[in-house]
């Protein structure tokens, strides 16, 4: 099923995530911004101006790449999906050899440049994945870490951008689909199998959430497609929890975990699946103008907070799907 989310979970009760170290460096002799650009971890900038550790799982810190992190015994055991192409080397070898793009003239190719909206129109074109990660290595020029009020961790733009401008793609450990995992960042992503629009990972686009009222914890559940499920397609998944990169931290807070998020009715930003090459990234694409000196947020859609769903949106929009449901409340309906 062509199916893509991330499948995030809470761990803590408050609007500060857990994964904030309350360990401070404003007394250090290197300053927060040489700390940020030398460290191989995430810093943010506290409400007090204090440069500050992100955390992860187990209050380690989150290990900072910009990479598809792969190792082929983790599909050993997999039966081998029918969407590969024959030839197609099993157990996989690499990363690139699961996230094949197998319809090019379907796939979108963003180059290898970043944070400007170039498309490629090539459909054979020799743009590489690795030309990719160099040229979205330079985040920091553009984005920030920051403690926000009431939401935790929170990424803000330094620059401007216009709509369809492409800001990163969604780095992480390549993992089977079938793994038994705990943890807070999973992207989904489909395997080799040609896309169907729309591309949007939105919620609206791939089946129904629901909430274990008990743990809090989304829970995923889907409505199969004959069509994608006979043809063979299958997904691996994007593990962003302990080593990812900073889109992580987009879309890193769900309702289940403050009642604001990083999820906004009018988003700045949506993941889309596009290529590099011929591999594919679940990139990050503008959806309008974005000024400098806000937060960048991403829309879930209607599924996952609509009139139907446990799920309340605050994100305090005009059009917010949230003040439906307020009403209802207000109305005993």
């Amino acid at each position: 099923m062509c199916s893509r989310t991330l499948r995030l979970r809470s761990h803590q009760r408050t609007g500060i995530p857990d994964r904030v170290n309350k360990r401070s460096y404003g007394n250090s002799t290197t300053s927060p911004r040489t700390l940020r650009s030398s460290s191989k971890y995430f810093w943010y900038t506290s409400r007090k101006g204090l440069a500050q550790l992100a955390l992860g799982l187990d209050r380690l810190p989150v290990i900072q790449i910009n990479a598809y992190i792969f190792s082929p015994t983790k599909f050993a055991c997999d039966e081998r999906p029918f969407a590969l192409p024959a030839g197609s080397p099993w157990p996989p070898k690499s990363a690139s050899d699961l996230l094949l793009s197998t319809d090019r003239l379907e796939d979108e190719c963003i180059g290898n440049t970043c944070f400007y909206n170039v498309a490629c129109n090539d459909p054979w074109c020799e743009h590489s994945l690795k030309g990719w990660q160099a040229g979205t290595a330079h985040w920091q020029d553009h984005f920030d870490l920051r403690e926000t009020e009431n939401r935790g961790l929170g990424v803000y733009t330094k620059s401007s951008f216009k709509k369809g401008d492409v800001l990163g793609w969604y780095a992480g450990e390549v993992i089977s689909s079938d793994t038994d995992i705990e943890t807070d960042y999973v992207m989904q992503m489909p395997v080799s199998a040609p896309l169907t629009p729309p591309l949007s990972p939105c919620m609206s686009d791939i089946g129904s959430y629901s909430v274990n009222e008990q743990s809090r914890t989304p829970r995923r559940t889907r409505n199969p497609s004959p069509t994608t499920e006979d043809a063979g397609e299958v997904d691996v998944w994007i593990d962003g929890a302990r080593k990812g990169n900073w889109t992580r931290f987009i879309s890193n807070l769900l309702i289940v975990v403050s009642p604001w998020a990083d999820h906004s009715c009018t988003a700045y930003t949506r993941f889309q699946l596009c290529r590099v090459g011929d591999v594919r990234v679940m990139a990050v694409m503008a959806l309008k103008t974005i000024p400098a000196g806000v937060e960048l947020t991403v829309d879930y859609g209607p599924d996952y907070y609509g009139r139907d769903t446990l799920k309340i949106c605050y994100c305090g929009a005009a059009k917010c799907v949230g003040k439906s449901r307020h009403g209802m409340s207000r109305h005993g309906n």
